[in-house]
């Protein structure tokens, strides 16, 4: 498993690293921090549905002790597709990505999110810069003019740009490296919101209809 926080409970969070800072922070606003053991998914696997869904798998098969797993790469093309929980309960926000989750208020019914857009929050910033999409670096490997023109044909029909203010993270470091691509699109970009409201639910666990529930016998 990677990058485990354990603690002395049996109730697991598995997480995408892109939601880090807003788990924390709602797990330290409930004071739950300490009743959880919160284990950071690898970056790489969420590439591959299929692979997602065999880790995810593999690392629930693991928790021989657990008696509850909050799932939270969330839909992700199926990755989170036909689990079984091995023992105890898996619980999974009906979200299509780790973008609802952060932008979740207190119902999937009242989520708002602008199609055919690109989003960043810091931690996404981040995995950025270490993708092969990143501008100053496939400009320092290709060349710049290459690394533009490229960059355009992948980014063709996305132009709308939006940086997630979840109140976890200074935004202008973001805002400050997103620009460059923004400006060679001739895209713009905006703010929104993220309340990252499912995450306040699993940090107090409340489990409504937002959430899929599984046990062990089914």
């Amino acid at each position: 498993m990677a990058n485990a926080i354990k603690n002395n409970t049996t109730e697991y969070i598995l997480c995408c690293p892109t939601l880090a800072c807003e788990l924390e922070a709602a797990l330290q606003q409930a004071g739950t921090a300490d009743t959880y053991n919160v284990v950071y998914l690898p970056d790489e696997i969420h590439r591959d549905p299929a692979e997602l869904k065999c880790y995810l798998q593999q690392t629930i098969d693991q928790l021989t002790d657990a008696t509850r797993i909050v799932v939270l790469p969330s839909g992700c093309d199926d990755g989170t597709a036909s689990l079984n929980a091995s023992r105890g309960e898996i619980n999974i926000p009906k979200t299509r990505d780790c973008l609802d989750v952060l932008l979740s208020t207190d119902s999937l019914k009242n989520l708002n999110r602008p199609l055919n857009s690109i989003y960043l929050t810091k931690s996404w910033a981040e995995y950025m810069k270490r993708s092969s999409l990143d501008l100053e670096t496939l400009a320092t490997k290709k060349g710049r003019g290459y690394a533009e023109e490229y960059l355009k044909q992948i980014y063709t029909g996305f132009t709308d740009f939006y940086i997630i203010d979840t109140g976890t993270y200074d935004t202008k470091p973001v805002e400050d490296y997103i620009m460059p691509l923004v400006n060679l699109l001739g895209g713009t970009l905006q703010y929104l919101k993220g309340e990252y409201g499912i995450l306040k639910k699993v940090a107090k666990r409340q489990f409504d209809d937002d959430f899929r529930i599984l046990k062990a016998d089914q």
